[in-house]
């Protein structure tokens, strides 16, 4: 999506705020596939400042995971809301790179015309909010190490069987033993 802010580079609007609503392509994140089943909608603000224009979107949206735990698909409610600081291109600068600005530190996006692109900076504040190890309950159960069952679905045949490691054998009788009998 392209943000228009010619009203604000010829001094006509100080600032301008517009409903948004952008869809994002998936992507591969770590090995995982993040998808986004639904546009994210909200509302952008771009306010002129002296030497550039601050955007701030605000969006809600959903996200498509694979849980961590269990491999299984969900979806999950994602809201963002952030600044970015946009400063115009000139000699050799690129649109779209970071730059650092060197008398105050702060980080800058360089556009180049009248139109923003907020779409991949939006992209990248997105990815940034997905959770590293994406769970689809915070009580998932995941794969049963021996069969690969989905816990989630109710107990495997090798709970049934009285399975596992034969090594903890010892662990299970102690835990199985009275609770006045363990000391």
């Amino acid at each position: 999506m392209e943000l228009d802010v010619s009203a604000l580079k010829d001094g006509k609007a100080r600032e301008i705020e517009v409903p948004i609503a952008i869809t994002l392509m998936p992507v591969e994140s770590g090995g995982d596939a993040i998808g986004f089943p639904v546009p994210f909608v909200g509302t952008v603000q771009a306010l002129r400042t002296e030497d550039s224009i601050v955007v701030r979107l605000a969006v809600k949206g959903e996200v498509e995971l694979q849980c961590s735990r269990c491999l299984t698909a969900f979806r999950q409610p994602l809201q963002v809301d952030f600044a970015e600081e946009f400063r115009g291109s000139h000699g050799d600068a690129v649109p779209g790179e970071l730059e650092d600005d060197p008398e105050t530190g702060a980080t800058f996006v360089r556009y180049q015309g009248d139109k923003i692109q907020v779409a991949e900076v939006l992209r990248q504040h997105v990815l940034l909010e997905v959770p590293m190890k994406p769970l689809c309950s915070n009580t998932c159960q995941g794969l049963c190490p021996d069969c690969g069952h989905n816990r989630n679905e109710g107990p495997c045949r090798c709970a049934a069987a009285g399975g596992g490691d034969e090594r903890f054998e010892v662990l299970r009788q102690l835990l199985n033993r009275p609770e006045n009998d363990r000391l």
